[in-house]
């Protein structure tokens, strides 16, 4: 900490890069020469305390066909496929950008061509492909959504949720296979409680409580699963389960060389992290007897996993993001807008 004067500190470098706190005068006292004499003098200056600023740190990951990280100043970071402006930025531009309209997102979700934040004031504002009747709109405020604490997508099925956990839920949008438009939002009491969702329209399984809600298009009503975790692969529709260290997708079953928690999935691979903070991944394609867990490599043990079209992310521990894709299982980690 010190002091700054005319933008350059005492006792620290410079202001920038700090954060001025109440302004204050400082006085010095100096010498004055007049006609040969020299005179002392006091001098009072305007003055700001100027404090370390840390970096922001990333506190969330999700994923759909792109990645959206939230900081723990508030920003939103999206990269990856960039149709209608999904990431914030210029249409098709993939690079990771701060979305410049979002300042104090508590919450972020990534679906199909369409992310969604919950704002400090408890509105939902989502960018993209958006469910407004204008469809050259790119941006939209949810309308009768006031008190969200969190937001869900699935593909483009996206549902808040209250504190109470009271579910409204809209989507998805025109064009999507076997689904009809759902709007204006309305109460989902099947959601209700949900803390998490994965899939695509045509199959989708939020986690509520110990046990998962899903799901499919041909059937409207839902049915639970009660496992330790869910992932759907695209675009086979997979539903896979786990339980320890066996995933089950559609009876066919693979076992991993320990028990896994979580289960997350981007096109047939399924991913889970390992009792040892290693994460591994199964590729559902191959017939099921080559199917066998391998490690991804340059990975450190994940906080949080996600999964979708764009891939594979984890949130480690120090607050970075690591991404791969399924094919390759080699993770980087990714790059911070400039």
């Amino acid at each position: 900490m010190g002091v700054c004067i005319d933008d350059a500190c005492w006792c620290c470098s410079r202001c920038a890069g700090s954060v001025p706190s109440r302004p204050a005068a400082v006085f010095r006292r100096v010498t004055l020469r007049w006609n040969g004499r020299r005179l002392p003098a006091w001098v009072a200056t305007l003055a700001l305390a100027c404090t370390h600023k840390s970096p922001p740190r990333y506190v969330q990951i999700s994923v759909g066909d792109h990645a959206c990280a939230r900081r723990s100043d508030g920003r939103v970071v999206c990269w990856g496929a960039n149709r209608f402006g999904a990431t914030g930025a210029r249409e098709g531009d993939m690079e990771p950008a701060v979305v410049s309209f979002i300042r104090d997102a508590t919450d972020v979700a990534a679906g199909h061509d369409v992310s969604c934040a919950v704002v400090g004031n408890g509105n939902v504002e989502c960018w993209g492909f958006v469910w407004s009747a204008d469809p050259r709109d790119r941006r939209q405020r949810i309308p009768g959504v006031h008190d969200a604490v969190r937001v869900l997508l699935a593909g483009r099925r996206a549902c808040a949720l209250a504190a109470d956990g009271a579910a409204i839920c809209w989507g998805p949008a025109e064009g999507a296979a076997l689904v009809p438009r759902e709007w204006p939002p309305a109460p989902d009491p099947a959601m209700r409680g949900a803390i998490e969702m994965s899939g695509r329209e045509d199959l989708y399984c939020a986690r509520i409580g110990d046990a998962f809600r899903c799901r499919r298009a041909s059937s409207p009503e839902p049915f639970e699963v009660r496992t330790e975790g869910v992932a759907i692969t695209f675009p086979a529709y997979q539903l896979c389960t786990l339980a320890g260290d066996a995933v089950t997708c559609d009876g066919e079953k693979a076992k991993s060389d320990s028990p896994l928690r979580e289960l997350v999935a981007s096109g047939n691979t399924v991913c889970g992290v390992g009792s040892n903070g290693s994460v591994q991944c199964v590729d559902t394609a191959l017939l099921p007897r080559y199917w066998r867990f391998d490690p991804v490599q340059d990975l450190p043990p994940p906080a949080k996993l996600a999964g979708g079209e764009h891939g594979f992310c984890a949130l480690t521990g120090d607050s970075r993001v690591f991404c791969w894709d399924p094919r390759i299982k080699t993770a980087r980690e990714a790059p911070r807008p400039p």
